[in-house]
């Protein structure tokens, strides 16, 4: 018995979340690196910090979500 399209779709785009939050990361990463003014203004490093963050959580609650749901739906196969 197959799984089905909408569980293979919801595994597919959890993945894809985890993938596109890493990327994001690399990116803000970058643009963080490259501004000066950030080295010495606390808020600044706040904000980047925060948002880098944010980045990590998602991606991570991203990952267990998709693994959970691979492991769940494709127990009996």
């Amino acid at each position: 018995m197959a799984m089905g399209w909408l569980p293979a779709l919801m595994i597919i785009i959890f993945f894809v979340l985890d993938q596109a939050t890493a990327a994001g990361a690399n990116v803000w990463l970058s643009i963080w690196s490259n501004d000066v003014s950030a080295f010495n203004d606390s808020s600044s490093k706040h904000m980047y910090l925060g948002v880098y963050a944010s980045f990590g959580a998602v991606q991570g609650m991203s990952t267990i979500i998709a693994t959970i749901l691979t492991d769940l739906l494709t127990a009996g196969y």
